[in-house]
């Protein structure tokens, strides 16, 4: 039996208020099981997580895994919860260190093959106040545009990059990043 909590945020119009992600994995028939989740895209994610998991090389744990995001009371929307709920299950299967989720902030959607894609509506989850010491992990696309607001930041191109969070920080967005791309989503 294991047990991890990643923390995320989750928007609600301008603000963005703190939520964590846990993951229980048990004996039993591999299933999973979602707790608390009321729209479509999220209830989607584990099959995106799942497969996002297995193409990156991670290993799928062949348990039955208990989802839950809390606080209940709090509706959540999008596919920025990919990202956390995949941390979380490799945190709690020992595949990554529980290490990584100390002092840390995850954001983001995935793609069946584990690439951690643009996501809207994050300014106002890296403009949330929290401690200076806070990791944020955020869609690489994004980080550029997010880092002048939140200088404690990391941008993943994939899930596989947390495979060795020791070289995570040569991720981190330069201040004076070059603009060879359009402007990110912000909103």
């Amino acid at each position: 039996m294991s047990l991890a909590r990643v923390k995320t945020r989750c928007r609600q119009g301008l603000s963005a208020p703190l939520v964590s992600v846990e993951i229980h994995l048990s004996a039993g028939l591999p299933t999973i099981a979602l707790v608390g989740f009321s729209e479509a895209t999220v209830r989607d994610a584990k099959e995106r997580v799942r497969s996002a998991i297995l193409s990156t090389g991670f290993r799928w744990p062949d348990s039955r895994i208990t989802i839950s995001i809390s606080p209940a009371a709090l509706q959540k929307t999008g596919a920025g919860f990919d990202l956390p709920i995949a941390v979380a299950i490799l945190i709690a299967s020992k595949q990554l260190p529980s290490s990584l989720a100390d002092s840390a902030e995850f954001f983001g959607e995935l793609s069946l093959d584990g690439r951690v894609l643009e996501t809207r509506g994050l300014l106002a989850a890296v403009a949330s106040e929290r401690d200076a010491d806070t990791v944020v992990y955020t869609p690489e696309i994004n980080a550029d545009a997010l880092f002048a607001v939140c200088p404690n930041l990391v941008g993943l191109t994939s899930l596989k990059d947390l495979k060795h969070p020791d070289q995570i920080e040569n991720n981190r967005p330069r201040a004076n990043a070059p603009q060879d791309r359009p402007p990110p989503l912000l909103q």
